[in-house]
């Protein structure tokens, strides 16, 4: 095997796992909430990109 098929091939073993390691789910246990007081407005606030809930949802 030639340097630049060893090349190719390493290269696409290392994308494959990559890519299979990166979209482990998260747990619970890994998400946050808190709320944001200040200046007269309280915002529900979390990890996963929720914004903007109110403040007895949260």
């Amino acid at each position: 095997m030639n340097f630049k098929k060893s090349f190719q091939l390493i290269l696409l073993l290392t994308v494959i796992s990559t890519i299979a390691l990166a979209q482990q789910p998260s747990g619970r246990e890994f998400r946050r909430t808190g709320i944001h007081n200040g200046n007269l407005v309280r915002t529900v606030f979390g990890n996963w990109g929720v914004v903007g809930q109110p403040a007895d949802k949260g």
